[in-house]
């Protein structure tokens, strides 16, 4: 009897389009002779539609019919029924990768994969994940973190870290909300833009590396360190929105063309940074590499990572021998 599958996607934040994407392509490669997908889209409303409707709507990306339902409650129901066995949670940002959604599934008692929502909440929270890595022996990008009711002042900013600075939402991914900030008088504009995307923002000397990423993948049991991967960003001089999922925007070399000390520190420090954060099934660290001075940084981790065509685990995961339709299916059979 085949196992039913909620692949949930969508997200009422502002990675909601990145979640349909990488929706799509984990939807296609689920083995349809184990599994019935059921398709369930959070809209960008927050409302719940579940079924062909979902299904529809991951195609056609069109809500205009859609939002005034709310399929919240068919949703705890077929829950309730045991009609639901595992959920596949693709979303990215707030309510999806921040924990809320998956405190959500465990009061309802159904199965998912990815991490709990202890690990979602905190790795979501990029200036306290800092602080819990750099504790365990990780070196971290020197900056500050600003909530919003904070009063701060440019200058000692400046004078502090220096510039070039990077400006970034503390909770949301896929590098939205994001500014490189090269001269002093546009410091406080790039903090209230990045305070769109949340209550805390998080200041950090630009370091001049190369970008490195590594993923963790937990099978039976054992925790699994997938080739480093380098990405070279094709059309921006850092790896902003556009570089990382237009066509062509960035490249990935993997496995990265790195030496064996920095490749042994960037798994060290993938390793532990999953451990730490309490990571489980499967998560992505991004790291940066000082090729002058030889030093590796800490930069975030991605509980969820991006499933697309373009993205990083696939590329990484079939370096080690593993096909993105395989990848997927084991991340299910592994947590049924």
């Amino acid at each position: 009897m085949k196992k039913n599958i909620a692949v949930i996607f969508g997200g009422n934040n502002s990675e909601h389009e990145v979640s349909l994407a990488s929706c799509g392509a984990v939807a296609e490669v689920i083995d349809s002779d184990k599994y019935d997908v059921v398709y369930v889209a959070i809209l960008k409303n927050g409302n719940w539609i579940v079924g062909s409707r979902a299904k529809k709507y991951l195609k056609d990306k069109d809500d205009s019919r859609l939002l005034e339902k709310n399929d919240i409650a068919k949703f705890v129901n077929m829950v309730s029924k045991g009609k639901i066995d595992l959920v596949v949670p693709i979303l990215h940002g707030e309510y999806g990768e921040d924990g809320r959604l998956q405190g959500f599934l465990d009061i309802l008692g159904v199965p998912y994969v990815f991490s709990g929502h202890s690990a979602h909440a905190l790795a979501m929270n990029k200036s306290k994940t800092k602080n819990v890595v750099e504790n365990a022996g990780i070196q971290i990008i020197p900056g500050c973190a600003i909530d919003r009711n904070d009063k701060y002042d440019v200058l000692e900013i400046v004078e502090e870290f220096g510039l070039p600075l990077f400006v970034k939402p503390s909770n949301a991914g896929s590098s939205v909300g994001i500014s490189k900030v090269e001269k002093e008088d546009k410091l406080s504009s790039a903090i209230e833009k990045a305070f769109i995307h949340g209550e805390q923002v998080v200041v950090e000397k630009m370091i001049d590396g190369r970008e490195l990423t590594v993923a963790i993948i937990e099978q039976n049991g054992e925790q699994n360190v997938l080739p480093v991967v380098e990405i070279k960003a094709n059309t921006s001089d850092w790896y902003d929105y556009e570089t990382k999922y237009a066509t062509g925007g960035s490249t990935h070399v993997c496995p990265a063309n790195i030496p064996q000390e920095v490749e042994d520190i960037a798994k060290d420090y993938a390793l532990k940074s999953f451990n730490e954060v309490g990571c489980k099934h499967l998560a992505r660290t991004d790291l940066l590499w000082d090729e002058k001075t030889g030093e590796v940084y800490f930069l975030e981790v991605n509980t969820i990572p991006g499933m697309t065509n373009t993205s990083l685990v696939p590329d990484a995961a079939k370096e080690a021998g593993i096909y993105f339709e395989d990848l997927i299916n084991n991340l299910i059979e592994n947590n049924l």
